[in-house]
């Protein structure tokens, strides 16, 4: 069966976060939830057999306010694999690199009754990275039927909207996530740069003038 799972090459610029320990436990006293979504169906996109199966569910929670990260927002995910066969990686898109501080895998939550996470062996990502906009729990190897630890990614992150997540290995499958929102320009500043190209543009139009005068 062909292989799924993401290639990386060289030139992508990124950052591998040192792997952790199972028995890591994150701690969220102090905490409020402020979104979640639960649940969210894992839809096939590859291979072509597999193409709008249901291959598990991924749920989110947004954290603010947290001992762990006081200043940011924290985003916990959890997949339930369903698919074709074991997983590798977990991926959850929607951060930028130097937003996020820190990337685990945790068995055990400290706090708003995450309790603790089903299987002691199964289900753990030990290697996560951040690429190019995409925080990558990898090295899972999650049989189907099993649910996978607390994936958590802390931030500086204030605010959060929709994005998607994906599972993959010898099947891909991607599922509705909440993850840090874009920020969007203020107007000034979109004015401001306008105006900064403003004489690129009078510059190429006289150029032109001139070429075909000449």
């Amino acid at each position: 069966m062909k292989n799924y799972k993401t290639v990386i090459g060289a030139a992508v610029a990124g950052l591998t976060l040192a792997a952790v320990s199972s028995q890591a436990q994150l701690d969220l006293t102090g905490g409020t939830i402020v979104g979640k979504l639960l649940n969210q169906q894992l839809t096939g996109i590859a291979p072509g057999s597999n193409v709008g199966a249901n291959n598990g569910q991924v749920s989110s929670w947004v954290i603010s306010g947290a001992a762990a990260d006081p200043n940011g927002l924290i985003f916990v995910y959890q997949d339930v694999n369903n698919g074709l066969g074991p997983i590798d990686n977990a991926e959850f898109t929607g951060f930028p690199g130097p937003d996020v501080t820190s990337a685990q895998a945790y068995l055990f939550t400290l706090g708003l009754g995450f309790g603790a996470a089903p299987s002691l062996i199964a289900g753990f990502f030990p290697t996560p990275a951040v690429f190019g906009g995409t925080v990558t729990f990898e090295n899972g190897n999650m049989p189907v039927g099993d649910t996978s630890y607390f994936l958590a990614v802390l931030t500086t992150d204030t605010a959060f909207a929709g994005n998607f997540g994906q599972i993959q290995d010898g099947f891909s499958a991607q599922g509705n996530i909440l993850a840090p929102a874009t920020p969007v320009p203020e107007a000034n500043t979109v004015v401001a740069g306008a105006l900064m190209l403003l004489p690129l543009g009078i510059g190429a139009v006289r150029a032109l003038r001139k070429e075909r005068t000449a």
